[in-house]
């Protein structure tokens, strides 16, 4: 999977998805939404303990914010937790780069992939 530096925020749709949310609620729900996309489409493990040390709640509030916060996530057959748009994000990604990929190896394994080798050996400081 690609690593992922940078993910998509919809604030319209963030902010009518959480505007239930409590600050402290709204933060663990990002930083568990940033995880996911940094662990890919496996999700996030179904582990009380990482899942509130990636929160950054202690466990008062994790216990009485958990479910709230996994309301936005589903377990996937694995048991891991996903997040459906996380998911489609991740997917179409994965599909970009995949066709990115193809076409890249379709124009190196080209007849013209030679005549581009040869011209790469001449640049404008002169080397003798």
């Amino acid at each position: 999977m690609t690593s992922i530096h940078t993910i998509p925020l919809h604030l319209g749709d963030f902010l009518s998805d959480t505007v239930h949310l409590s600050p402290a609620e709204l933060g663990a729900y990002f930083r568990l939404i940033a995880f996911h996309y940094r662990l890919g489409p496996d999700g996030l493990p179904d582990d009380e303990t990482q899942l509130r040390r990636v929160t950054g709640m202690d466990n008062k509030s994790w216990r009485s914010s958990r479910e709230l916060i996994l309301g936005f996530f589903e377990k996937s057959g694995d048991r891991r937790w996903v997040h459906a748009r996380v998911q489609k994000t991740l997917f179409g990604i994965a599909q970009k780069t995949g066709q990115n990929r193809d076409k890249a190896l379709k124009r190196w394994n080209s007849p013209n992939a030679a005549a581009s080798d040869q011209q790469c050996h001449g640049n404008a400081i002169h080397k003798p």
